[in-house]
This record gives structure tokens, C-alpha cells and sequence, in this order.
């Protein structure tokens, strides 16, 4: 007999597989369908309020709440809904992964009639992503005894095996392409042209920006504070995280629109929710790029957070005080004792950046000119 599933890039019904249900009659599969209750989007929505948003949603138990929620809801929740959450099995997983690998999320859920069709772009970090939520999720769903599951599709699945092994990555953006980058971001529409030269200028995570809400900010004073709930911290080590909104980040910051109908700062939604930045707006970004450059190495958002540290190094700001713009804890001891925040110290740093930013980006025309003499 076969599984009732939809199957990414193809027409075709699979016969049962390895840790799908035992085969039945047609009629009886379908009954058997209709007497499991637990459906997948009621499991995911117990996981999303007990274990990663928690009973206070303005302090979530997991700092990337907002992004696991919204990955849940807008990729498997939509997939498998209304499916008995002991029908999904292995094959529907790797379908999924091997989906989002090949050619991309948003191009796999529109294969499945979830969304517009887009171009095919592999994106193997998200596919990981995904896995891990899912690997997170079943053992949670087992573990509560409640939903009738004995046994996680994922069981068997190793990312290494899947999607090769998880790479060090140690790229930092050149000049040229810190020109392109800003060229292009300016010419991105609103939320995601600020918000990408946000991370720029800050070195902040891409959720720590992405989510940020206009309550946590004191424009006259000049700061923006980042909760401790927002901030990456193992074993309740995160703390809020006070960033100074220099010349460069205000121009930003008094560009964005303010909503009526909610407070995050990057929305499509009349600031209800904070946007989400999904794989096609990267892509959009490296095609504007590339336009500009002819060739662009592959990288990822996280390279920008890198590629500030090591400018700063250039500019010769202490490790003390780059650590602190990046929110990085101190190391042992000094970590428990140590809690000076550098306040002054991260605004004057990112002020240099700023400065020395706008002079790669926006060179001066005697700049370039003593440039041209000098060769």
C-alpha cells in the first residue's frame, strides 16, 4: 500500500518505507488517520508555548523563540499540518532536508503548493537548521509521552551524511565587496536594505537585529538594549547587551517607519511581527552584488559580524572592547567577576568603523585622487 504524503519535485506515491506506519487497507489506513487526534501543527504548537516561548512571551526560554516559531509555522506546520503527527516518517524528513538542500526553502515549499515558485538555490545551512529543530522537536514530543509517538523519524538521520560535514568558515568581505554590499542594500527596499547595513554597522546576530522592537531603544540618549532573552548565553550566562546608536546608526534607525499596529522595527505586518529574512532575500542580495562585482565568493550573513571584528582589530580597538560590541562573554573567572560594559569604549570603536566604512563605501574625491598618484 502506499504513505499519504505530498513528495517534493515529483507525482509519484511512495510504498511504505522505514519508520513510516505499518501498511493497511486503504480504508482502514484512512480510519486509523482519523482516530489520531494529535495533529502536527497541536504538537508543534504545545513545543513552540512549553519549551521554546515558555510562560512569558516578552522573556522567552529560548533566545531564537521568534525564529524557531516562525520556522515551525511557515515551513513544517504548513507541510504537515493536519497530519497525525505519528504518520510522519523518515522519508517525509529527508524529502523536506533534501528539498531545502538542493534547491531551497522557499522553492521546496512551493513545490509542494505552499507558496509562489522561485528559483532553485541550494541552501544546505538552513537544510541543517531545519534538521536540528526537527531532531529537537520529536525527542521533546517522545520524551512528553503524551502524543502517542514511540519513535522519531529523525532517528536515523545524521546531518553529516545528508549534508556533509559542517564547515569552519573564516570569510571576511574585501573592500570591493563592502562596496557592492552597501551599493546594494541601498538599493534593497525596506525592511531588509536597513537591515542588513543595521548588521554592518552593530556586528549584532541576524535575529538580534531582525527582531528588535522600538521599546528597547532610548534615541535621546542614545542606546538600544538588547534583553537578555534575545541574547545567545548557555546555562542563563546571557545578559542584555547595550549597543551606542552612533551618527551612522541613527540615520537608519530615522529612516524606518513607525506602525501603527505594532512595535518591531522591521515588519510586514504593520509592525505585528518582525520580518522574516528568508533564503531569497540573501539571494537577492548576492545577485545584486555579483551585478556590481562580476564574481562573488560564496558567504553568509554571519561573515559580516566577522568581518567588522577583524576591522576593528585594524583599527587597533582593544580585544577587550571588540569583545564587548559582539556581546561575547569574558572568558572564565573574569566572566563571573567582570562586568564592565565598555559603554564608551564600543561607541567610540563603532564610530571608527563607521568612519572607516564611509570612506570605503563613499570614498572622497581627493581621496581617490591621492590614491591615483600613490600607484
Amino acid at each position: 500500500m502506499r504513505c499519504t504524503r505530498n513528495v517534493a519535485f515529483g507525482n509519484e506515491l511512495d510504498e511504505p518505507r522505514s519508520g513510516c506506519p505499518a501498511a493497511l487497507p486503504t480504508a482502514a489506513w484512512q480510519a486509523e488517520l482519523r482516530k489520531q487526534s494529535n495533529t502536527f501543527v497541536a504538537v508543534a504548537e504545545d513545543y513552540l508555548r512549553l519549551q521554546v516561548i515558555g510562560p512569558d512571551p516578552e522573556r522567552p526560554r529560548q533566545r531564537k523563540a521568534g525564529e524557531v516559531s516562525r520556522d515551525f509555522r511557515r515551513v513544517f506546520s504548513a507541510l504537515w499540518g493536519e497530519r497525525p503527527i505519528t504518520s510522519i516518517c523518515r522519508h517525509d524528513v529527508l524529502t523536506l532536508i533534501e528539498g531545502v538542500r538542493d534547491n531551497g526553502t522557499v522553492a521546496t515549499l512551493a513545490a509542494y503548493g505552499k507558496g509562489p515558485k522561485a528559483d532553485k538555490a541550494p541552501a544546505p545551512e538552513q537544510a541543517r537548521t531545519l534538521l536540528g529543530y526537527l531532531k529537537t522537536f520529536f525527542a521533546w514530543a517522545i520524551e512528553r509521552g503524551s502524543y502517542g509517538l514511540e519513535s522519531s523519524p529523525c532517528e536515523f538521520i545524521k546531518g553529516s551524511r545528508v549534508l556533509g560535514e559542517k564547515r569552519s568558515n573564516d570569510r571576511i568581505l574585501t573592500d570591493a565587496e563592502l562596496v557592492a554590499f552597501w551599493h546594494a542594500t541601498g538599493d534593497m527596499p525596506y525592511p531588509f536594505g536597513p537591515l542588513y547595513r543595521l548588521l554592518l554597522l552593530t556586528g549584532l546576530r541576524l535575529n538580534e537585529v531582525a527582531d528588535a522592537v522600538w521599546s528597547e531603544f532610548d534615541l535621546a540618549k542614545g542606546i538600544w538594549t538588547i534583553p537578555a532573552a534575545r541574547m545567545k548565553g548557555k546555562n542563563g550566562r546571557a545578559r542584555p547587551h547595550t549597543v551606542p546608536l552612533t551618527a551612522d546608526i541613527m540615520a537608519i534607525l530615522g529612516g524606518l517607519p513607525r506602525f501603527s499596529g505594532g512595535e518591531y522595527l522591521f515588519s510586514n505586518t504593520n509592525g505585528e511581527r518582525a520580518a522574516w529574512v528568508a533564503d531569497r532575500v540573501k539571494r537577492r542580495l548576492d545577485v545584486a552584488m555579483t551585478e556590481k562585482l562580476g564574481t562573488l565568493p560564496p558567504w553568509v550573513n554571519h561573515d559580516l559580524r566577522r568581518t567588522l571584528r577583524s576591522r576593528l582589530s585594524e583599527l587597533r580597538v582593544s580585544p577587550d572592547v571588540a569583545g564587548a560590541i559582539l556581546a561575547h562573554v569574558k572568558p572564565g573567572i573574569r566572566g563571573v567577576y567582570d562586568r564592565y560594559e565598555y559603554f564608551d569604549e564600543k561607541r567610540h570603536a563603532l564610530e571608527l568603523w563607521a568612519t572607516r566604512l564611509r570612506s570605503i563605501v563613499q570614498p572622497q574625491p581627493n581621496v581617490v585622487e591621492l590614491a591615483q598618484v600613490r600607484k
